[in-house]
């Protein structure tokens, strides 16, 4: 039996976080739509402008368009509009200083002799009252060909006032820097690629999930791009590099172009920007998903292996995160599963999916002794498709986490069940003309069936000596139970207790402050401890000093 569960809910976010709902958050795509129906577009006019090295912001103080008030410095510009060119220039220090793309193509190109596009070649960025929900867009003002392929020249429209995004919103500036990075980069990408209309379909997945991505490679601290990750999270079967399916999808996308900047980073850094920096260039050619898979070979990998990958990652997210994943994963929500209940019956289930989407099946832990064998039966012969299987353990040290693919028609074997916090079994499609017909079994194998190691594993407190320090005492529970520890004074008076239900195997910490029960500090000496769990006892001294 299975229950659908939608795994979507966030753990608390960052205090740097700002929430206001998952409303769509760029215009950039209707720009393009607009642009290709020969609708008339053109920017606000507003009365004052603000030059910096590479922009040009314009604004108004007063009516529709007026900018979020300030002037704290009294240097007759606005603190917002201050902020806006102190944030872009920083943004463009990161991307075309230090990682190396492509600057904008200057708006005066192709403009002719007639034509005034802000009155020079900087970047226009025009402050205007975007309505609620708009953070901007990055409008085409004149698309060419260079021979190679069709690129745009751009101006940059941005809320004049975060404030009216929503109500939950009473700091602005957060919010105006992760717009200014991601506006920005969409003039980046049309000076590699501005899509056909043909085309359109097949890039804005790409530019909307790379965008926000620079939100994060440039201001890591605001931490917006959480608001969309449960709309991506909720739809695994949704394909990767599909846009538009509930019309911020391709925002929670953002977690692809993370997951290959963290998977090919080196140690101990997260972000470098040259692997999605890369996938734009390949993009001047080639349509996204091609120009990944490309990117992949030449990392000595393939796009079905990235994308394999890429499905463990995403299970590995919320609770079930642990290092060496990503970096921030354990303020992700996971994917929508169906939880598989093997307690009654096995499992045969059918799944329909498109290339690059996936399906999650878990199977929660559970205190018996046999193992899984589950088998992925591809109906669609033309498809490729394989299934993925995730052990997460419960330490995350643990050697039984893994995760591997096995081929469809191959069974894949899990023991010993009690030995994991959930088996996760995810059907991978890779390729596929149309969607692909799949059928999954789960199944109890008592031939893959481990004795129940049961013991748990206490670990002797620290520090001890404890001068001054609270003694954390520890334990790896296997066995779950009431969790209780005890400390005695010399003479056998029970001087401090704690106690907790484990319904899950776990590490168990808690710690003792060396006051007794009514909150007064102990005095120095031997004192006893004792540890008892499931029917096990861990005892021995602890010394306290001044």
């Amino acid at each position: 039996m299975s229950g659908r569960i939608k795994w979507i809910c966030l753990v608390v976010l960052s205090v740097a976080a700002v929430s206001f709902g998952a409303q769509r958050r760029c215009g950039t795509a209707d720009a393009i739509r607009r642009f290709y129906s020969k609708e008339p577009m053109s920017p606000p006019d507003l009365p004052f402008y603000f030059d910096t090295e590479h922009f040009r912001i314009w604004y108004d103080t007063a009516g529709y368009n007026q900018v979020f008030p300030g002037d704290a410095d009294s240097n007759g510009i606005p603190d917002y509009v201050d902020s806006t060119g102190i944030y872009l220039e920083n943004v463009w220090h990161i991307l075309i200083d230090s990682v190396g793309y492509r600057q904008p193509l200057p708006d005066t190109l192709w403009a002719g002799d007639s034509v005034d596009f802000g009155g020079d070649p900087r970047v226009d960025v025009y402050l205007a009252n975007t309505g609620a929900g708009f953070f901007g867009e990055t409008v085409p003002r004149v698309a060419n060909s260079d021979g190679v392929s069709l690129k745009a020249t751009a101006y940059l429209e941005i809320q004049s006032d975060m404030r009216r995004i929503g109500d939950e919103v009473s700091d602005p500036y957060p919010l105006l820097k992760v717009t200014c990075a991601h506006e920005f980069f969409h003039a980046v990408q049309f000076a590699y690629r501005f899509p056909e209309l043909s085309e359109y379909s097949y890039f804005v997945w790409w530019m909307e999930a790379s965008a926000v991505f620079d939100e994060e490679f440039c201001y890591d601290e605001v931490n917006d791009y959480y608001n969309y990750l449960p709309s991506f999270q909720e739809a695994p079967e949704v394909p990767l590099f599909t846009a538009n399916y509930n019309g911020s999808i391709e925002y929670g996308a953002v977690l692809f172009p993370i997951f290959v900047e963290e998977y090919f980073a080196p140690e101990g850094v997260r972000f470098t920007g040259q692997c999605i920096k890369r996938i734009w260039e390949l993009c001047e050619t080639e349509p996204p998903v091609n120009a990944t898979a490309l990117f992949a070979g030449e990392r000595g990998s393939s796009l079905e292996r990235l994308y394999g990958i890429f499905s463990n990652w995403r299970f590995r997210t919320a609770d079930q995160w642990a290092p060496g994943y990503f970096a921030e994963g354990q303020n992700y929500p996971l994917p929508a599963c169906d939880s598989v209940d093997l307690s009654e019956d096995n499992f045969w289930g059918d799944v329909s999916l498109s290339p690059l989407a996936t399906h999650y099946f878990v199977v929660p832990y559970a205190a018996e002794s046999y193992g899984i064998l589950a088998r992925l039966s591809n109906w669609t012969d033309y498809a490729a498709a394989d299934l993925g299987v995730a052990t997460v353990g419960f330490i995350p040290d643990d050697p039984v986490d893994s995760f591997w693919v096995c081929s469809a028609g191959e069974y894949a074997g899990v023991p010993g069940i009690w030995q994991y916090r959930a088996v996760g079994f995810f059907p991978l499609v890779y390729s596929a003309p149309s969607q692909a017909s799949l059928s999954i079994s789960i199944a109890k194998s008592e031939s893959l069936s481990v004795p129940v190691n049961a013991q748990n594993e206490f670990f002797p407190p620290y520090p001890n000596p404890a001068c001054g320090l609270p003694i954390t005492f520890s334990a790896d529970v296997r066995s779950p139970g009431e969790f209780v520890v005890m400390v005695f004074s010399s003479d056998g008076q029970i001087v401090w207790e704690y106690r907790t239900e484990v319904d899950l195997p776990q590490r168990v910490s808690v710690e003792w402050d060396c006051r007794n029960k009514n909150g007064k500090k102990v005095a120095p000496g031997v004192y006893i401890y004792k540890i008892f769990l499931s029917g096990e006892k861990f005892s021995g001294k602890v010394f306290i000093c001044d």
